[in-house]
């Protein structure tokens, strides 16, 4: 969705670091995630009004720790050689 946008959704006509600090804030309590984020960072807006920005559930994705002393790899994970070319 475009910057534009989200702050619509929220009620805002214009951008401002106050109202983008309370739509991230909304955003995170409620498990979402804006990426890029649409926060000022440092004197410039990163972003312009029009940029698109991608809001997702956040979702943390665990996967178990493997077995200690377990050290194999998938099957085929260098099946082109392309890490072989990288390491020489």
């Amino acid at each position: 969705m475009k910057v534009r946008s989200l702050l619509t959704k929220f009620g805002f006509q214009k951008r401002s670091d106050a109202n983008t600090g309370a739509i991230t804030e909304a955003l995170i309590t409620a498990g979402v995630v804006v990426n890029p984020a649409i926060i000022r960072l440092g004197s410039d807006w990163q972003l312009d009004i029009d940029d698109w920005v991608f809001v997702s559930a956040e979702e943390v994705l665990t996967q178990p720790a493997p077995p200690a002393g377990h050290s194999e790899l998938p099957r085929g994970w260098n099946a082109d050689g392309r890490f072989d070319r990288l390491a020489s």
